[in-house]
């Protein structure tokens, strides 16, 4: 790609990317070149729950977006398909106005989002992986795979992850139910 044509395709990735993230009460962070660090809880606080499943839902629009983009830059002329890799942690941080006397900038710093950043460097493209403490809030509405522990820098412990599947439908449900009704019935 010319400079011009990376410029134009960062540029509306990123517009459409960050209109989700509004839509969806994101807080953006900050741009990290094709990368965007989004927060929910801060500056306005529900719960953890309502934040992770906000944030999972929102990610999951963005994959559907990237799709439509990549079909796009495609038609355009563009072969060098992009993909977008998401990684969902929960957990407390501190949030505020970092920086100098001259500079400052609203941010988070914590473990939490060093977990994220590391779940994101660790998905496969085109997936979300999320961590064990934002599964056990979204497990009722969104559909998960879980997949083995996995060591990351900076951290001790092996982390438990998930790769997020979809969002949980009454009839996926109900279909789940009757599938297990059937292999766990011993009449037949």
């Amino acid at each position: 790609l010319e400079p011009e044509d990376t410029r134009d395709i960062l540029n509306q990735y990123l517009s459409e990317m960050s209109s989700i993230a509004n839509k969806w009460g994101g807080t953006i962070d900050e741009f990290i070149g094709d990368a965007i660090m989004i927060f929910f809880g801060a500056p306005e606080f529900t719960n953890d729950k309502d934040h992770a499943i906000r944030c999972v839902k929102m990610a999951l629009e963005m994959q559907a977006k990237m799709n439509e983009l990549r079909n796009e830059w495609e038609d355009k002329g563009h072969l060098e398909p992009l993909h977008i890799r998401i990684g969902i942690n929960t957990g407390y941080v501190t949030v505020g106005n970092f920086g100098s006397k001259d500079r400052l900038k609203y941010a988070i710093l914590g473990s939490a989002v060093n977990l994220a950043s590391r779940l994101e460097t660790a998905c496969n493209p085109d997936k979300i992986t999320i961590s064990h403490m934002t599964w056990s809030l979204i497990k009722n509405e969104i559909a998960c795979e879980p997949k083995s522990e996995i060591t990351l820098k900076g951290f001790s412990e092996p982390v438990k992850i998930y790769e997020v599947v979809g969002i949980k439908t009454s009839t996926n449900s109900a279909l789940a139910a009757m599938r297990l009704g059937k292999e766990g019935d011993d009449s037949h």
